[in-house]
């Protein structure tokens, strides 16, 4: 896929920028299709996704979000500036212990750490002062698509999806690209 991107950038000069999806990192169910049919593949570690995807996103972040020694829940979180735009891109899955995850394996879920939203409301407050207009990107919906949402898909949401997204607005971060 990393390849496709890039090749997607090279024939269009349109850059593309990658956040982790909640099957991605530490799926102990990874599989690949590489000869034809479903086989087993190694799971991807957080920092394997960002040494594959280095070149889609990272390599043009002027900000990484840093986890604490020894955590990593959110650490695929950077920030680029593009001309009058601030795109913050979110690591809001749940890959490991320290963000929620049982046994270091991917969940379905969601999650904003209190230190990341606190890297994020810094990198927002430094967009302000800098007149760029805040754009967040991140896997799980901030708000929900339909009414039942959150009685059928609840994992699909970010957790404390409402306050975090009036948090976001609050902070100027009034565009946000999701997955799911």
């Amino acid at each position: 896929l990393a390849e496709k991107f890039a090749a997607f950038e090279e024939e269009t000069g349109i850059p593309v920028f990658v956040i982790p999806g909640n099957h991605d990192i530490n799926n102990t169910k990874a599989c690949t299709f590489e000869n034809g049919v479903q086989e087993v593949a190694e799971p991807t570690s957080p920092e394997q996704f960002r040494e594959i995807y280095k070149n889609l996103g990272f390599d043009m972040a002027d900000s990484f979000f840093l986890p604490e020694e020894g955590k990593k829940g959110g650490m695929l979180s950077y920030a680029v500036t593009l001309g009058g735009y601030r795109l913050i891109a979110i690591d809001s899955c749940m890959y490991s212990e320290d963000n929620g995850a049982e046994g270091n394996e991917h969940m379905t879920d969601g999650r904003i750490g209190d230190d990341l939203l606190e890297w994020i409301l810094a990198e927002c407050k430094d967009a302000e002062e800098r007149g760029l207009t805040v754009i967040g990107m991140q896997h799980h919906n901030l708000i929900p698509h339909m009414a039942i949402e959150e009685a059928t898909f609840a994992p699909f949401l970010v957790n404390n999806w409402l306050q975090l997204a009036e948090t976001y607005a609050d902070a100027g971060m009034h565009y946000v690209f999701t997955g799911h």
